[in-house]
Formats: structure tokens, C-alpha cells, sequence
């Protein structure tokens, strides 16, 4: 995932840190750094037809989750809800699970 989301996703998030709210072309989603890492809020439409193109978006989304690739809501889902410029969204949480220096397996 982090090579997708490096290779062909990441200009297509807005960072939650550009105040002026910048538009971005083709958004995704949305960006933010955290303390536990940088994460990634892609809206449910795009995490279905954008990043699983093609694939069972339950089923990736359930492998990125035990990849803790994606952060899991307590209980069954895998929509989570996030503040983004002000308003309350159901978002999929896409985390960053490389430490600097190791690649992915």
C-alpha cells in the first residue's frame, strides 16, 4: 500500500495542514501527520473505485487491517469518522507501515 500510495496517490491528498485548503486535482482524499505516523483519509467512493480498482474493496480492506495497514473502528467496520476542515466524515484510515530504512515485504 505504501508504494501505491507513494507512486501514484499521494499528490492526490490534500494535507489537513494547508490552511489556505489549496484544491487538489482528482482528490482521494486527505493527509495528515500524527504521532503515531502519517495517515492517509480516502472517502469511501474513492477507497472502492480508486485504490481497490478491481478488487473486492471488503477483502482488501480486511488484509490491509491485519497488515495494520488500516486502522480498524471498534467493532465490524472499517469506516472510521475524522474532523476534515471542520466537518465530520466517515473516511478509510490508510496508516504507514514502514520505519525508515526497511523496505516492504
Amino acid at each position: 500500500m505504501d508504494k501505491i500510495l507513494q507512486s501514484r496517490c499521494l499528490s492526490r491528498f490534500q494535507s489537513l495542514a494547508d490552511s489556505d485548503g489549496r484544491p487538489v486535482n482528482d482528490r482521494l482524499g486527505w493527509r495528515q501527520n500524527t504521532t503515531d505516523g502519517p495517515e492517509w483519509y480516502a472517502t469511501p467512493e474513492n477507497f472502492k473505485t480508486q485504490i481497490c480498482a478491481g478488487l473486492n474493496p471488503q477483502k482488501v480492506a480486511k488484509i490491509l487491517s491485519e497488515r495494520g495497514m488500516l486502522h480498524k473502528q471498534k467493532g465490524q467496520g472499517y469506516q472510521c469518522t475524522r474532523t476534515v476542515f471542520g466537518k465530520d466524515l466517515k473516511v478509510y484510515v490508510l496508516k504507514s507501515i514502514l520505519e525508515e530504512g526497511k523496505s516492504e515485504p
